[in-house]
């Protein structure tokens, strides 16, 4: 199964599950294994930004669901 294929098939597992999944925050990564090196890890800067790029973005929707979780809490 290709990692578009996959990545598709997982975000509608999640969806089912009941998940909540921001936009921006996932990534198929295309042939893998020629951005890894021997000890797998990262290697290629494209893949490194990216990754960095949509960690960050995750990390903001974190926050936000955390703003609001307390917010509701002193209600």
């Amino acid at each position: 199964m290709g990692g578009d294929k996959a990545l598709a098939s997982l975000l509608l597992t999640l969806t089912a599950l009941g998940t909540v999944t921001p936009q921006n925050i996932t990534y198929s990564i295309g042939n893998v294994n020629n951005k890894l090196n021997k000890e797998g890890l990262i290697i290629d800067e494209d893949t490194i930004e990216k990754l960095k790029e949509i960690l960050n973005h995750l990390l903001h929707e974190i926050q936000k669901s955390k703003n609001i979780f307390f917010q509701n809490l002193d209600k």
